[in-house]
């Protein structure tokens, strides 16, 4: 596994950990409240961090800190993150199918895989319990709601009651022991699956079907019986791993299944289940039976509030002034071209960049000519004037001065492949992040890094980007693409990626000074469904951003959306972190830009 997979991951996070440096991200109010959410975002955007701080030992640590002090939360939350052993326990059941097991069918398999994922979650939900009790006794009694005081009696009556209405074949008195008790069916099921022999599955499917969300109302009813607690929130986390029917079941319930109760959930943004569903019951309607919170960047018109804010904090833990860290930043970049405010965010000498940019772009000196912006007044320019007209070329203007040393209309360009000294300053660097916490975390810990062993900044910066860059490539190298059987072709979504990033790039380049050239992508409706299915994985993992101006949240379908390349890939080809025009593509290349001419079939 990549070190970007591992490193800064909140699943392997204590929730007092995530609660001392948690940052509120903009729609946490929202988030927090007794409705049914769906929280979408591509890996590393914060889902897990906002769930797992939702837990009684998280949200106790949260409010010791002083902004903190007075949240609120009306309702016991329990998590139930996702377990990596069910893509193991999937595989093996493919496996003794492979070898011809007469005991494997399809029916079984399903019932063995959803009776081992209804125990896992029970298991899950007790543990929080167990943690909302435990987190009780730090309070007086004035008690928060998402602490639930039990006593040992009461402990006793709950276990018992769970142990029969789950179908335990003992009856526990601790929550340690109802746990125990719900491992034990588990790891027997478990080796079943993993049995050398032809397993017996003949006692097991002769059990009643377990149904986790009737388990749950019962669950549900005890508790408000023996403890008076009459509201809870499930936060199920990484489900995308679940097999496909547990996790459109899980999704279906999003309509509501029981009035003390409301669902919390983490998606990808590009969602293939629910299309590919068997079930009868309707799919709930976004909006009306649930709340999308998009985590992920913006396409266009980003506010980096949330990935300063995050800088500040790791600074702060690291005994760093904030300030020092910009200015550190800010010291790498190209001084002739750029200036900063007091808080350390760029402005643009313009005068200095037209002026350059015109002595070797042609086509750029024509543009000036032909709009009448004469650079000695720019200076002079007003709001009333062509002020707007001079900053609307400011960034496509910065990046073809940085990297283009010469261009004349009708003879080609010569290239100034200037590394990634284009991206040192500390806007740029909040735009490669993506608002992406885990990638914010890397950035300041490496640049860290530098500064308090005394590297020059320029040369630690490119460092630092060229390092950051290639982890954020090898994260998405590692997302596998299923084989092609029809057109006998597989593709990897790094290559495919590339290939957008390569095919802009080039078009930027090698045409005449466009104000507003090709940045973008749209889906054409004749986009095949291998093609979909890889830009959808480039989407769940960052690599690409979709335009969601006038649709949010969850997509089952990606024909007509926009789509950029991801700015935490920008260095690489290299592209501005900006906007631009579209071009509609209705097939991928699957191959490197080398191997072939036309990379893609462009529809006008």
């Amino acid at each position: 596994m990549s070190e970007a997979s591992t490193a800064y991951n909140a699943r392997n996070s204590d929730p007092k950990q995530i609660a001392r440096s948690f940052v509120k991200p903009t729609d946490f109010d929202k988030i927090i409240g007794f409705q049914s959410k769906v929280l979408v975002g591509p890996r590393g955007i914060g889902k897990t961090t906002i769930l797992k701080l939702l837990t009684p030992s998280g949200l106790h640590e949260l409010k010791k800190r002083p902004a903190f002090k007075d949240f609120k939360l009306d309702h016991v939350p329990l998590y139930i993150p996702a377990d990596t052993l069910w893509k193991g326990e999937a595989s093996a059941f493919e496996g003794m199918q492979s070898l011809g097991r007469s005991s494997i069918n399809a029916e079984t398999v399903r019932f063995v895989q959803n009776a081992l994922f209804v125990d896992y979650c029970l298991y899950e939900v007790i543990a929080s319990v167990q943690d909302a009790a435990e987190i009780a006794c730090e309070y007086g009694s004035e008690k928060p709601d998402w602490c639930i005081d039990i006593s040992p009696s009461v402990e006793a009556k709950i276990c018992e009651n769970c142990a029969d209405f789950w179908g335990l074949p003992t009856r526990p008195k601790s929550f340690l022991g109802l746990r125990l008790a719900l491992l034990k069916r588990q790891n027997r099921r478990s080796a079943l699956i993993n049995s050398l022999d032809d397993p017996d599955f003949s006692r097991i499917e002769a059990e009643e079907p377990l149904d986790l969300f009737i388990m749950l109302q019962g669950f549900f009813t005890i508790m408000e019986d023996l403890t008076g607690v009459r509201k809870w929130a499930l936060h199920f986390d990484e489900m995308e791993i679940a097999p496909q029917f547990i996790l459109a079941s899980i999704y279906e319930r999003l309509r509501s299944f029981d009035r003390r109760a409301v669902i919390k959930f983490s998606l990808f943004p590009y969602i293939d289940f629910v299309k590919e569903s068997e079930s009868a019951r309707i799919s709930p309607r976004e909006g009306h039976d649930f709340e999308t919170i998009t985590l992920s960047g913006k396409f266009k018109n980003e506010s980096y509030q949330f990935s300063s804010e995050l800088v500040s904090r790791i600074c702060e833990g690291q005994g760093l002034k904030a300030t020092d860290f910009i200015e550190y930043v800010n010291s790498a970049a190209d001084q002739t071209t750029l200036a900063f405010d007091k808080n350390g965010h760029r402005k643009r000498k313009y005068q200095a960049i037209f002026r350059s940019l015109a002595k070797k772009d042609t086509s750029f000196a024509a543009h000036l000519s032909d709009n009448g912006i004469e650079i000695p007044r720019i200076p002079q320019y007003t709001e009333h004037d062509r002020a707007p007209s001079v900053r609307k070329l400011g960034g496509i203007s910065e990046f073809r001065n940085h990297y283009l040393r010469s261009f004349t209309k009708g003879q080609g360009r010569k290239l100034s492949r200037k590394s990634y000294h284009y991206f040192n300053n500390y806007d740029q660097l909040l735009k490669l992040t993506e608002q992406n916490p885990r990638a914010v975390h890397f950035y300041c810990d490496d640049i860290i890094k530098c500064m308090t062993d005394g590297k020059p900044a320029q040369g630690a910066l490119k460092s630092v980007i060229e390092k950051n860059v290639n982890r954020f490539r090898a994260l998405v190298a590692t997302q596998s693409v299923p084989f092609d059987p029809i057109n006998n072709k597989m593709s990897h979504v790094l290559d495919v990626v590339d290939n957008f990033g390569e095919a802009l790039y080039t078009k930027l380049i090698s045409s005449a000074f466009s104000p507003e050239p090709q940045l973008a992508f749209k889906v054409a409706q004749s986009m095949d469904d291998y093609s979909l299915k890889i830009l959808g994985i480039a989407v769940n993992t960052g690599a690409i951003i979709l335009d969601e101006s006038n649709q949010r949240g969850l997509h089952l379908d990606l024909r007509g959306l926009r789509f950029r390349v991801s700015y935490q890939l920008s260095p690489w080809y290299p592209l501005p972190t900006q906007t631009g025009s579209e071009r509609k593509i209705s097939h991928l290349g699957f191959h490197k830009p080398t191997a072939q001419t036309a990379l893609f079939d462009w529809e006008d």
